[in-house]
């Protein structure tokens, strides 16, 4: 070996620095690490409304989200007395789930709640859990608790379609495959904010969930809003102001898949509305979902069969995933006239110039990416498993 390639190998001086690399470790190393760190915290399902628990997790709740983001806590006690095997006049069944973190010390550390929906004549292989809160306080983070919380409700689905399936209310697939979640079809849907590049918490949001096997429903298949909850007395005197969310889905065991089927997109929008009735006018209700459900018809989406999953950056040399999410955009061509929160974004000064100024939004995913620092351990790619498919 040459001197100058030597001293390429070392990098120079007595103790290089080694990058380490996950790629470099067997998948086995990289499990037993992520159940190493779960050990820490003891992760519970809150059934009863009175339990001590609900106060420790609606506690942290409260901490993390605001009041318009928030149901009473009476509210979600009423949710939990629900009874998850009785079905909703749609048909529909639907379970309310509340998850809390304890650390050694059995403080509560982290909270997860959320539904989980299925219609046994709608799509009776498919089962959709509504990811709707998440929360770890600041002390409690830099951990692999928030990544157990995201996929925690997988478990939660699971047994509950069981049960479902042992009431005979439910006919699973393939009853003895618990490791294959009995043949379900299984999708994690939750809402969020379009790319904002000047609002670090979006950015860095979408990463997260881009490594977690997310992707994003097109907004050019499925211009999603979300109905417009205020009290049905202040919409009566201001009017509907839906607002225009994204969906993110991770469809378990079919991540890889480009595209989701025309009835499965349909299925989970209906779903989700039926999740929604509960507390929001029919009115309102149906002015946001048929919205969707008239796009889908669409003879250009329908002909396909399918719509367009997005994937999401994983990491700063995938920032370009951002681009078709960047909201200026996404507002322009797919919600304009659909909301009073749209036209006053459109109309602010960022909006103007992004669409003056093509180089707007370049400039600031090269800041992002340059103010990105990777974590020694590096992120865990989802991308890694394989190439998308169309299937």
């Amino acid at each position: 070996m040459s001197t100058d390639r030597r001293r390429d190998a070392t990098h120079d001086g007595p103790n290089p620095r080694l990058k380490l690399r996950p790629s470099d470790l067997f998948h086995r190393d990289l499990v037993e690490i992520v159940e190493r760190e779960a050990r820490r915290y003891e992760l519970c399902l809150v059934t009863d409304p009175d339990d001590p628990l609900f106060d420790d997790a609606y506690t942290l709740l409260s901490e993390g989200f605001d009041r318009d983001e928030l149901e009473t806590a009476e509210a979600l006690r009423g949710f939990l007395r629900d009874d998850p095997y009785e079905p909703l006049d749609s048909g529909t069944y639907l379970l309310y789930f509340l998850i809390v973190a304890r650390d050694p010390q059995g403080r509560a550390c982290g909270v997860r709640d959320g539904v989980v929906l299925v219609h046994p004549q709608l799509a009776p292989d498919l089962c959709v859990v509504y990811l709707a809160r998440l929360y770890v306080p600041p002390w409690a983070r830099g951990t692999a608790l928030s990544y157990w919380l995201r996929s925690a409700p997988v478990e939660v689905a699971a047994s509950w379609l069981h049960g479902l399936h042992e009431r005979g209310a439910l006919a699973l697939p393939r009853p003895d495959d618990r490791r294959g979640h009995y043949g379900m079809r299984l999708d994690l849907v939750a809402e969020m904010s379009w790319f904002t590049p000047l609002e670090p918490m979006s950015w860095q949001r979408l990463l997260w969930y881009g490594r977690g096997g997310f992707d994003a429903l097109s907004p050019r298949d499925f211009p999603y809003l979300q109905p417009d909850f205020r009290d049905p007395e202040e919409v009566a005197a201001t009017g509907q102001e839906p607002l225009p969310y994204m969906l993110v889905v991770r469809r378990v065991d079919r991540e890889q898949q480009a595209t989701m089927p025309l009835d499965e997109a349909t299925a989970v929008m209906r779903l989700l509305y039926d999740d929604f009735e509960s507390f929001c006018a029919p009115e309102v209700l149906a002015t946001s979902l048929q919205r969707v459900l008239d796009r889908l018809a669409d003879p250009e989406v329908a002909a396909g069969g399918v719509v367009e999953l997005l994937p999401l950056p994983t990491g700063p040399e995938e920032l370009d995933r951002l681009i078709p999410l960047f909201e200026v955009t996404v507002y322009d061509r797919y919600y304009r006239g659909s909301s009073p929160f749209v036209d006053e974004e459109l109309a602010s000064e960022q909006a103007r110039e992004a669409l003056a100024h093509p180089e707007w939004l370049r400039e600031r995913l090269d800041a992002i990416a340059a103010a990105i620092t990777p974590e020694v351990h590096g992120p865990l790619r989802i991308g890694a498993l394989g190439p998308r498919t169309l299937g």
